[in-house]
Parts: C-alpha cells; structure tokens; sequence
C-alpha cells in the first residue's frame, strides 16, 4: 500500500535530497528516532516528526563536528549544544529558522539529565563526574555510579562501603 505525501512530508523530502547532494559523506536512513552514527557515518531520521526539519539539522551537525560517543556528561552536553550551533547555521544557509524556544528545551533537557545525575543519592547535593560515569560528592564524599543510557529516569548505584 503506498502512502500519500503530505506538503509537510514532501517539503522534507525534497529537503533531504539536497542535503544528500550537500553531504554525500553522510548516509541517511529513515527510523523511528533521530540519531547520529558514527560508525556507519549515518544520520538517522524520522520525517514525521513534529520539529522533524530541526532535528535533522542537528544530527547533520554532530555529523558535521565528527562526534563519536562521549566521555563526561559535561562532554555531552557539550556536544549537544556545538552540534545545535551547527544546525543553526546550516539552516542559515538553506533559508530554514529553527526556532530558537525548541532548541533551548533540547538543551535544557540534557542539562536536567546532568543535573540529575550528578545529585548525591545520600546527601542530595551536586557531586563530581571524577571518571567516567563516576560520580563523587564533595559535601559526604559518597560515590555513586550511574547508567551509560541517556533516559529521564537516572539511575544510581552506590559504590561507598
């Protein structure tokens, strides 16, 4: 059964076809998300999203920026918010706005997550990434280790005896 193509749909089509002739080093493959692969040098991409245009802008920024993993939260964080500039201006340059309210709440999101995960789970108070995925608070000196997966919900195990 074929599908019919909304304006929206075809508006990211024909998008999508001049960002495969912009960057033929990057592979496109649509999914259920949006994501970055390094390995495979392919963008992930989902062209029903709501801010569908934005987000893969963004994975063509970390693309762009050769991001490959992460080692601190910080560092992510990091690169989120480089590969969100990156965006920015390859919509500049193609005549696309991303609003500005969608990209801080991308950011924000991750913040939160590192705020999160840097919260004592004894005393509450910010702790340290000193290795990674390892955190030490500066207020009890508990240590904690939390999950390499980038979900809402942080879990933490503690490693003080």
């Amino acid at each position: 059964m074929s599908r019919t193509s909304t304006p929206k749909n075809l508006k990211f089509d024909q998008l999508l076809e001049k960002l495969i002739a912009i960057y033929p080093n990057i592979k496109f493959s649509s999914a259920n998300s949006f994501s970055w692969n390094y390995n495979k040098k392919c963008v992930s991409y989902n062209k029903n999203s709501e801010f569908a245009v934005a987000d893969l802008l963004h994975e063509i920024g970390h693309a762009q920026c050769d991001h490959e993993g992460y080692t601190s939260d910080l560092s992510l964080l990091s690169k989120e918010i480089e590969a969100w500039s990156i965006a920015e201006d390859i919509g500049k340059r193609l005549n696309i706005s991303i609003p500005k309210n969608y990209i801080d709440k991308c950011i924000n999101s991750y913040r939160n997550w590192v705020y999160k995960r840097s919260l004592c789970p004894k005393c509450l108070q910010n702790g340290i990434e000193k290795f990674e995925r390892e955190y030490v608070c500066t207020n009890c000196y508990e240590r904690w280790q939390v999950s390499s997966a980038q979900e809402s919900r942080v879990y933490k195990k503690s490693l003080t005896k």
